[in-house]
């Protein structure tokens, strides 16, 4: 019986592929990085070599590790929380970024 893998396709269509799943860790045989993943998880789909697909939202990296030749990657779902609390930060950025352009554009009026 062949040995269950799984391919990780990220929101940009990278494609990280042959992982095998030990717990909530995928083990990859070829180096993963964390700037290759980050930015890039508003939308994962996991496909199995059974022909199973599990699409996900808004997740997380949580660690890569490297442990006898073999990248250990785990991965998690965002809560309801977490999200609303990135879409404020957001919001207050925007907001922050609004209010420092008014004031330098009324300390060039004023001048």
């Amino acid at each position: 019986m062949a040995k269950r893998t799984f391919t990780i396709v990220l929101d940009d269509d990278t494609q990280i592929k042959s992982l095998e799943l030990n717990g909530n860790s995928f083990i990859s045989k070829t180096e993963l990085k964390a700037a290759d993943i980050e930015g890039k998880l508003s939308k994962v789909t996991l496909k199995g070599s059974d022909g199973s697909i599990e699409e996900h939202g808004q997740m997380t990296l949580v660690q890569i590790t490297q442990d006898g030749g073999k990248w250990w990657l785990c991965l998690r779902d965002l809560t309801d929380a977490e999200i609303q609390a990135a879409a404020l930060k957001s919001q207050l950025t925007d907001a922050n970024n609004a209010i420092a352009e008014l004031t330098e554009l009324i300390a060039s009026i004023s001048q």
